[in-house]
């Protein structure tokens, strides 16, 4: 099974290391609520037809999961009494 080059990965998941490793790249502390989205890229090389697939449907599942994870924080216009 080949690996996706997009992935999101929950902070609080990561091991100790590999986010102080991160902190330092990125320059800010995390917090075990956020997400990280890591995406690795060839710079001056053109991916073929396939890698373009496979990173739309990467991009796509990470969206979805971003989307679904901001959807069930946060209340519907009904929810919040908004609507009637």
């Amino acid at each position: 099974m080949e690996r996706s080059l997009v992935t999101v990965e929950r902070v609080r998941d990561l091991q100790a290391g590999g986010k102080r490793w991160l902190e330092e790249v990125l320059g800010q502390q995390l917090q075990e609520n956020q997400q990280v989205f890591i995406m690795v890229l060839s710079p001056g090389s053109e991916p073929d037809e396939a890698a373009r697939r496979q990173a739309h449907t990467g991009l796509d599942a990470t969206f979805q999961k971003t989307s679904y994870s901001r959807s069930a924080r946060t209340p519907s216009p009904r929810n919040r009494g908004e609507l009637s």
